[in-house]
């Protein structure tokens, strides 16, 4: 059995080896980068911590806990409830004033609400939905003896 003429001629082990040395030369930088990694954060949660105390470090006694008991509760009062005054959404959100209905009847309203009529455009219905489900203070006269 024979060599094989292409690889055995000088100019062609020349241009392998070449090649060869190109290949090792262009894969040794992939290898030395480190990884990317898709989410950015994630690469950053795995860091290694830092600040803690190496084993069999003393502690210093202000890092000690004093007993067992949890921690005081601490208890603030809430507002009471607003009869009246209900809503879902707060004035922040809706951009209408808590006192919109200032001394109106609550009768009157009421009888404005309505007569509202049932196909108007889908803009006065969301401003009427938003009115509807706001937090605001109740009428002057909430039980509505207009």
């Amino acid at each position: 059995m024979s060599a094989n003429p292409s690889i055995s001629a000088p100019g062609n082990a020349a241009r392998l080896s070449a090649g060869l040395a190109l290949v090792l030369a262009l894969a040794a930088p992939a290898v030395a980068e480190t990884p990317l990694s898709a989410i950015d954060w994630l690469s950053d949660s795995v860091a290694t911590p830092t600040g803690l105390p190496a084993p069999g470090a003393p502690i210093a006694p202000d890092d000690l806990a004093r007993d067992a008991l949890p921690a005081p509760i601490t208890v603030t009062p809430l507002d009471g409830p607003r009869p009246g005054g209900a809503g879902l959404l707060p004035p922040s959100e809706t951009g209408l004033p808590a006192d919109l209905w200032g001394a109106s009847s609550g009768a009157e309203i009421a009888a404005l609400l309505r007569a509202e009529p049932r196909d108007m455009l889908p803009a006065m219905q969301r401003m009427l939905r938003t009115l509807l489900v706001a937090e605001l203070d109740p009428p002057a006269d909430p039980g509505g003896a207009a």
